[in-house]
């Protein structure tokens, strides 16, 4: 029987479903030892209607091996060549046989268990990821680790400088608080009862010195004020509630900006950027479709305010998505539904009462939410996308350089000064923590490892304990931004979009390809028609769907998009479900999006710390916070300010004004060095310090310095003195 007579009794028995699953009855030989190779596998399928053996299988699996040489001699018997390396895990592994009828719908025969793959027989040991030098701060975690095979049971012994550690015989060895005294070379001699092998050396090696003083790149606080549900406006939520820890909580740099007095300019305050205040490109007072301008002529727009030195400056420049960004105001409503033609009480994502704004251009046919602000920042993965700001509607998304056969247009800012803004100074300074000297911020390395509801995803956030620090917090909408790495991409780095000094959790997409998550900010995306939903950063493509071209990256890895917070998706008015082409994979996408931007109500969470205040509410009037106290103890009220949780002399109090950790003696506010030019204390992130000095005890110290920015984990400070005998003295402001 060949296809077409299938074909055509599948169609008048109304066999035509997406999936045909049959099964296979026989797998010979059913088993193998790891390390064979070449091996030929017979499966036996059973079903209604199989396939003519002029049809080729899909693919042929035994658990994650694929087989090669595949034929089909027989409609019932499919034979395949399979190679079982010593990586592959023991034990039974589901065979899989699956072909694609003419009509597209997969055909699958399977067999659970259906092939045991055993251990390999006296085979030694073999290191397939050998142990890689660190470099960390003092007192903070470093770690090495190695993958091997080989025949079970594996023993591991982990060496300093060729001395045998104690308890050190696991794959990973971890030194959670490395001091000097841990340098050295590290290595592991892997063993069973045919052999071993031994790693090569790695070395650890501890940074004593002060980290550098924060960049130019200054983070602007969202400026959102309420506090969200997963469905409405609530009351700010106490520390252990539901919802606790999110955007409106945590006060930031608050946005501030200087108008020129000709009025032609703005400068943030923060950032050192200095912005055109309007996008009224031709100059004629109003601003409508016509000041829209092409990709190309963005560039020619600046240089002719450069030949005509506008403002007073001749150094403008087309800005980085990155510095656009920094303008986004969370204070917003989405205004995406409203039919309405009067746009005076809608409320756009950027301070209009500082930049000239308009909704777009409905005279010239666009709709309200056109107003996609321009940049230089393009899409590194496939079709030309120009990463733009829109903030009518408050996201960031790639938009194709071509609309309805003509270049699309755009609207703009451009931008002077601060070069260095949008540029990350990354360092891994433990094996749990990376810090962005630039921004200030401390972040998580790794993630969640699994998506997350919003609600659960801040209770993970601020339940975060790592490196001694409780005071982890799900980051902003701009400060999770402030991570994408745009010259990145899963396509064309085969990485998230996102400095390598990180590890993302990869994923499957809706269109079976692997790929990397989405994450969780704090910030909400407020929409006129609800509360509003949760802003995310796609650190992974940033699927949609098209009837036509099926799931598609639409809108780029390093997009801001927003997700309902809740997984009830039972609205078929605005969610329907699709699976991938070949029947894999699928998800929720929305109907009302034009370009059907896929939903995901669980994504994953790569906490911060740092830079943003948490509320100074203090229930028991004992004068530490209610989240300071929460944070060490689980409650508000059990941490007395006069008490010294940890007995290093420091008071609950003074620790919390320092920044250290109420329950580490070994986080403590001292001076640690003192050299003739040289005085060193430790800090902490977002505190500043005072130094004083004075030539006797007796005497008034007098102010050398005051508002010295932290340098955390410790300050250098350079004082030069022809005094004999001087005493310092340092003070947290």
């Amino acid at each position: 029987m060949t296809w077409k007579n299938i074909l055509i009794f599948m169609l008048l028995c109304g066999l035509t479903g997406a999936v045909r699953a049959q099964t296979i009855t026989a797998v010979d030989p059913g088993t193998a030892p790891q390390g064979t190779t070449g091996m030929t596998v017979t499966f036996t399928l059973s079903g209604m209607m199989l396939p003519p053996t002029e049809a080729m299988p899909e693919s042929v699996t035994i658990g994650s091996v694929s087989g090669t040489s595949v034929a089909h001699p027989a409609s019932d018997t499919v034979t395949a060549v399979f190679d079982f390396p010593f990586t592959v895990s023991t034990g039974m592994k589901d065979a899989i046989v699956s072909f694609t009828d003419p009509m597209g719908r997969s055909d699958v025969y399977s067999m659970t268990g259906g092939f045991t793959i055993t251990a390999g027989a006296d085979t030694p040991p073999s290191i397939t990821e050998q142990p890689s030098s660190v470099t960390v701060y003092d007192g903070y975690t470093a770690s090495f680790s190695i993958e091997a095979y080989g025949s079970d049971p594996l023993t591991y012994q982990w060496q300093k400088n060729l001395a045998d550690l104690v308890d050190a015989t696991n794959g990973v060895y971890s030194l959670p608080e490395a001091a000097l005294a841990d340098e050295g070379g590290y290595r592991c001699i892997v063993a069973n009862a045919f052999g071993s092998e031994t790693s090569s050396v790695a070395t650890l090696t501890i940074n004593t010195n002060a980290y550098p003083t924060a960049g130019g790149f200054a983070m602007v606080d969202t400026m959102q004020t309420n506090c969200y549900s997963d469905a409405a406006i609530i009351t700010a939520p106490e520390p252990g509630a539901a919802f606790a820890g999110q955007d409106a909580q945590y006060t930031g740099n608050a946005a501030s900006y200087t108008i020129s007095g000709d009025g032609l300019t703005v400068y943030d305050n923060h950032t050192g950027l200095t912005w055109t205040k309007s996008s009224d490109t031709d100059g004629d007072g109003i601003i409508d479709a016509d000041d829209k301008l092409t990709y190309d002529e963005l560039f020619t727009y600046v240089d002719s305010l450069n030949a005509n030195a506008y403002g007073g400056f001749t150094d403008w420049r087309v800005p980085s998505i990155k510095e656009t960004y920094s303008l986004m105001d969370f204070r917003g409503v989405d205004p995406s539904g409203y039919e309405e033609e009067d746009t005076s009480g809608l409320i756009p994502f950027i301070d209009s009462s500082v930049f000239d704004f308009a909704y777009g251009d409905t005279d010239a046919g666009e709709r309200i939410i056109d107003s996609q602000y321009g940049g230089t920042s393009l899409y590194v993965d496939g079709e030309a996308l120009l990463f733009g700001v829109n903030f009518a509607d408050g996201r960031i998304k790639g938009y194709g350089l071509v609309l309805n056969g003509s270049a699309k247009t755009f609207c703009v800012l451009v931008c002077r000064g601060n070069v260095e803004f949008g540029v990350n100074d990354f360092e891994q300074i433990s094996t749990n923590v990376v810090v962005d000297h630039a921004t200030g911020l401390m972040w998580q390395q790794s993630d969640s490892l699994v998506g997350l509801s919003w609600e659960d995803a801040l209770a993970y956030a601020e339940g975060l304990e790592l490196d001694g620090y409780r005071d982890w917090r799900l980051p902003t909408a701009k400060e999770l931004q402030g991570l994408v790495d745009y010259t990145r991409s899963p396509g064309t780095s085969d990485s998230a979009a996102i400095d390598p000094v990180f590890s993302c959790t990869g994923i499957t997409n809706e269109n079976n390809e692997a790929d990397f998550p989405w994450y969780w900010s704090g910030t909400t995306h407020a929409n006129w028609i609800n509360a509003g939903w949760g802003a995310y950063i796609a650190f992974g493509r940033a699927m949609g769907y098209d009837s036509t071209a099926g799931w598609t990256d639409v809108h780029g890895a390093g997009c801001q998009r927003s997700d309902p917070k809740g997984d009830d998706l039972s609205n078929a008015d605005m969610y329907a479900y699709v699976a991938s082409s070949d029947g894999e994979g699928g998800g929720y996408y929305q109907l009302s999006a034009p370009q059907g931007d896929a939903v995901r109500v669980y994504n994953h969470v790569r906490c911060v710390r740092g830079s943003a205040a948490s509320p100074d509410t203090d229930t028991d009037g004992d004068g530490l916070t209610d989240w300071y106290e929460y944070n060490y103890t689980g409650d508000t009220v059990a941490m007395g300010a006069e008490d010294d949780d940890d007995g290093d002399g420091i008071s609950n109090e003074y620790e919390e004004a320092a920044g250290t950790i109420p329950t580490d003696a070994d986080s403590v506010f001292l001076v640690t060095g003192l050299s003739d030019t040289n005085i060193t204390w430790t800090s902490e992130l977002d505190r500043s310090y005072t130094l004083q000095f004075a030539t006797r005890l007796t005497n008034e110290f007098q102010s050398v310095e005051s508002g010295i920015a932290s340098t955390a984990p410790t300050n250098t400070y350079l004082f030069e003195s022809d005094v004999d005998t001087v005493f310092f003295r340092v003070i947290v402001e």
